[in-house]
């Protein structure tokens, strides 16, 4: 996808879920853009991603980034459980971490 590309779907899916919705990128092993979008993170889920975030960064990103990922227009890569993912998941769940 290119730049625009993303930024279209972005637009398209805040007024589908009516929230504010972010466009995160990372690169696979073979230098492939990865996107994922993450609609806003609620109250609630910033508040646990907060309180896990003094123990554990990783847990607080992968609560938020579970919380928030649209799934159904994101890269199916960012939730597979296959090792030659963990890069993905991983990237994914420090940027989510961003949004708190």
């Amino acid at each position: 996808m290119t730049k625009e590309e993303i930024e279209s779907k972005r637009l398209e899916l805040e007024l589908i879920h009516k929230d504010t919705v972010h466009a995160c990128t990372v690169f696979d092993n073979k230098s492939n853009i990865v996107v994922g979008f993450l609609k806003e993170p609620n109250r609630t889920t910033k508040m646990m991603a907060l309180d896990k975030a003094i123990s554990s960064p990783s847990t607080a990103g992968a609560t938020v980034l579970e919380a928030c990922l649209i799934k159904d227009a994101s890269d199916p890569r960012i939730m597979d459980e296959k090792k030659s993912n963990d890069h993905i998941y991983i990237g994914f769940c420090l940027k989510a971490l961003g949004l708190i």
